[in-house]
């Protein structure tokens, strides 16, 4: 009779490791979308061919969109095709691509 055994494992931090030897995670979820100055939500956002979409994309995770924001920003909120962030936009952007990673503590 075989006795079960527990199997531990880890994860370490390597770039080439985690990320299948892509060094940009921003390449795994990229949307189109409208941002305007001053609002926090990116409208009539759509998928980019060739990516994963919105439909991978979860709260807490971190959107980039060069130029329109200052620096990463935190999605808040997904509701249909309407992304919220918590920092208000600084330019107009129309179908903007944007880049969407997962936060610290979280991984593909």
């Amino acid at each position: 009779m075989a006795f079960p055994t527990i199997q531990y494992g880890s994860l370490g931090y390597s770039g080439a490791e985690l990320y299948s030897n892509e060094k940009n995670q921003n390449s795994f979820i990229r949307v189109n979308g409208d941002i305007v100055s001053g609002q926090n939500t990116i409208t009539n956002v759509a998928d980019v061919s060739g990516f994963f979409g919105l439909a991978e994309a979860m709260v807490g995770m971190i959107l980039v969109s060069s130029g329109e924001f200052s620096g990463d920003v935190v999605i808040t909120a997904i509701s249909g095709d309407v992304i919220t962030v918590d920092t208000n936009a600084i330019a107009n952007g129309s179908t903007q691509l944007c880049r969407i990673r997962p936060p610290k503590g979280m991984y593909f």
